[in-house]
This record gives C-alpha cells, structure tokens and sequence, in this order.
C-alpha cells in the first residue's frame, strides 16, 4: 500500500471549503491536511471511488452516540436546531 495513492477529505464548518487544512484532532499526530468539501460532495466521491473499484477507508470519532460497533452502524442523528 502506497500512502501517497490516497487523499484526505473531510467535511467540516469551521474551516473553507474546498481547500485543504489540518485536522487538529489528537488523531491526527502527523499533522496530515485534509480536503474540505461539503457533506453532499463528500457521499458522492465516496460513492463514485467504490463504483469505480477504489478503496475507501473510513476513520470517525467511535465515541459519538450515533455509532454502535456492535451492530456495524454509524448514523448523524438530525439538528432541528440548524433548520
């Protein structure tokens, strides 16, 4: 496996999109940057690489209520607040 084969991309508010940055997370200990594109663009280069046989590899916070490990499942549960 060859790191440089892959891309970073993440979707965040507090930081431009579609342009690159760092992740300031403990995680992230090699300081790596990441392309930040919307949430929509993001689901649509997910699904656009697995059509065409790319890897996707995926790394999220596990300790969110949303995400269960023992049934495989993660989901971002809807903010009335932002509507």
């Amino acid at each position: 496996m060859n790191p440089d084969d892959y891309v970073g991309i993440a979707s965040v508010t507090d930081h431009p999109y579609y342009s690159q940055f760092v992740l300031l997370i403990p995680d992230n200990w090699s300081f790596d940057r990441f392309y930040n594109v919307q949430m929509n663009d993001l689901t649509d280069i997910i699904d656009n690489a697995l059509q065409k046989g790319y890897t996707v590899a995926w790394a999220t916070d596990v300790s969110e209520k949303g995400f269960s490990w023992k049934n495989g499942v993660a989901y971002v549960p809807e903010n009335h607040s932002n509507k």
